[in-house]
């Protein structure tokens, strides 16, 4: 082989590497992966005897989980369940407000049902030895009002440290609607000044009611904003965030989504590479044949 078809050949075996490469650096910051409405509240699942987490193997936050007692309140922390991975240093809540009972600016607290034996509602992760753990999950949510109003914005900041900037993971929020037939537009968001991205996605009415995860793969986040935008007929809302590490196996139910580019252009490769191989054989053969 001359040193000419080598270096070509050496193109075609690298070139859809790069251009996989290309695909896998375009994940920095935040990109869509799928939806999960099969999992609903069950978050933890035991098996075989042994509690697992599906989701927030790294770290979790039940919204307004301890909230009960405590409805349209502006929220606060002390009202969320949580267990934080290392990297997040922190998170903030607000939203448009500015109609009762909210003040403009904020977010508000909801128990919709607690205890509940509801598998669309949140196992609680800490009364797993109780036999009745399943009976007692629990619905709640942050919200933001006007109520029936496409202005409302339900706003969430993730901070993340520096060990964060080499870090991939999933990220997955957890949305239930068990009353109002919300649709809703989520956006999340890198805040990084250098290299800002986001993606958005449309839940629409029915799966909102079954409750469903939206799952993203996040790599190297200094900032992520979470934006929750509800139709005219109701307000945001959102009832849990779940963060697991990339090199886990992917969640139940969830299914990567292979970006067409990256599939046309190996498939183009391949075939190209064939071509180049198999035509100037199909040469010598003929020539030898004429001989």
């Amino acid at each position: 082989m001359n040193l000419k078809r080598s270096a070509v050949l050496l193109l075609f075996v690298l070139l859809p590497a790069f251009i996989i490469s290309i695909n896998v650096v375009s994940v920095k910051a935040v990109q869509y992966w799928h939806k999960d409405t099969e999992t609903k509240g069950n978050w933890i699942e035991k098996v075989n005897g042994t509690w697992h987490r599906r989701y927030g193997s790294d770290g979790y936050i039940l919204c307004a989980y301890d909230s009960q007692g405590h409805n349209n309140e502006v929220w606060q922390k002390i009202f969320d369940r949580k267990s934080l991975p290392t990297y997040i240093t922190g998170y903030y809540v607000s939203g448009t407000g500015g109609a009762s009972p909210l003040p403009p600016g904020t977010a508000g607290v909801w128990t919709v049902a607690a205890p509940t034996s509801d598998e669309r509602a949140l196992v609680d992760p800490d009364i797993l030895d109780d036999p009745q753990v399943l009976e007692k999950r629990r619905n709640t949510h942050w919200f933001t009002t006007p109520y029936n109003s496409k202005e409302a914005l339900l706003s969430v900041e993730l901070n993340f440290s520096p060990e964060a900037c080499n870090k991939y993971f999933y990220l997955s929020l957890y949305f239930l609607d068990a009353d109002q037939n919300r649709k809703l537009n989520v956006t999340v968001a890198d805040e990084d000044p250098s290299n800002p991205q986001s993606v958005s996605v449309v839940i629409g009415p029915d799966e909102a009611k079954g409750g469903i995860y939206l799952v993203f793969t996040v790599y190297g986040p200094t900032k992520l904003a979470i934006r929750l935008f509800a139709g005219y007929n109701c307000n945001p809302c959102i009832s849990g965030i779940f963060i697991d590490d990339v090199s886990l196996p992917i969640p139940p139910h969830v299914i990567p989504e292979v970006p067409l580019g990256t599939v046309m252009a190996g498939v183009s490769m391949i075939i190209a590479l064939v071509a180049y191989m198999t035509v100037p054989n199909l040469r010598r053969k003929k020539q030898h044949t004429t001989e």
